[in-house]
């Protein structure tokens, strides 16, 4: 980094970014975390809702990608209607595909 750029405004959860940038790109691939995951892709975060509103907003083939390890995988867990689950989880175990 060579210095500060002046030019940064505030976006979304707090994020500077480049005030000439387009922000309508995004990405193929969302790597994320949760305290618990289900092999239907049923996740557990920590309350806060960012990757539920996040991934809601992003492209319908944007692949969500969990990350855990192998005791985190659980038969069932308590969802909402505003849950938005992940289409791979990826443990120290090896990867459980979500079905359909």
């Amino acid at each position: 980094m060579s210095g500060v750029r002046d030019d940064l405004t505030t976006r979304g959860a707090e994020v500077r970014v480049p005030e000439d940038e387009p922000t309508s790109s995004w990405p193929d691939v969302v790597v994320v975390p949760g305290v618990a995951f289900t092999a239907h892709g049923a996740r557990l975060g920590q309350g806060g809702g960012w990757y539920d509103r996040y991934l809601a907003a992003t492209r319908p083939d944007c692949i969500a990608v969990g990350v855990c390890f192998r005791e985190q995988l659980r038969d069932d867990l308590p969802t909402e209607p505003h849950d938005v689950g992940v289409d791979v989880v990826v443990t120290d175990d090896g990867v459980v595909q979500r079905p359909g």
